[in-house]
């Protein structure tokens, strides 16, 4: 199934996570902009719009894991793992943590080149456990006897992946420097979340197509 068909055919649940996502991201820009803190903010710990992800991640993990014990291909497992990795770097602050141990050994100063020295931190383990975790997925997607669907579920994957990668780390990372049309902080949090929606509902429907009875 195409990623078009897929996604149409998990349009009511893509649409009500789209639209959730959509009046948190508003709810926050709305709130930022007149100065005083959202009680929905996206880019707070421990709130109900972070629960909110994590239900996210749980819910493809689990898809993933069904789909793997379905049709026993290696790709599915890969992803699984992926997400299972952001639920925990979510919930644990894995990346935030390590990265700001890794700056206060290996950088001097608070600022290196106008970034920060913890974003830089926070990037090294965020390469760190992309080259392990995409390299999991380029290995099972490479390898010979790997399923047709499930590399085609990968590429369907693929671009809102990067779009995840892109929101969460490079603007993370560099959005001081980037001159963006809007606060960084909501591209960021708020391009993270409608990314998620988008792989959510993949993997959601994915699970679906594999029930038994139904063609993969």
């Amino acid at each position: 199934m195409s990623a078009l068909k897929r996604l149409w055919a998990q349009a009511p649940l893509l649409a009500l996570l789209l639209l959730i996502d959509i009046f948190f991201i508003a709810n926050h820009f709305l709130y930022k902009e007149r100065g005083v803190p959202s009680p929905y903010s996206i880019s707070a710990d421990g709130n109900i719009v972070e629960i909110y992800g994590y239900l996210k991640w749980m819910a493809c993990v689990l898809a993933l894991l069904y789909a793997f014990g379905r049709r026993r291909d290696l790709l599915y497992f890969a992803w699984a793992l992926l997400f299972f990795y952001f639920l925990l770097d979510d919930a644990a602050l894995i990346h935030e943590r390590l990265g700001k141990y890794i700056a206060g050994i290996f950088f001097s100063s608070e600022f290196v080149a106008n970034i920060r020295a913890k974003s830089l931190g926070e990037l090294v383990v965020s390469a760190a456990a992309g080259v392990f975790l995409l390299g999991f997925i380029a290995f099972a997607y490479f390898r010979r006897g790997a399923d047709a669907s499930a590399r085609a579920f990968t590429r369907q994957m693929a671009p809102w992946l990067g779009m995840l990668v892109f929101c969460g780390v490079v603007v993370d990372t560099f959005g001081s420097r980037m001159r963006l049309p809007l606060r960084s902080s909501i591209i960021e949090d708020g391009g993270e979340m409608i990314a998620a929606s988008f792989l959510t509902a993949l993997a959601v429907q994915l699970a679906l197509e594999l029930r038994p009875g139904r063609k993969p």
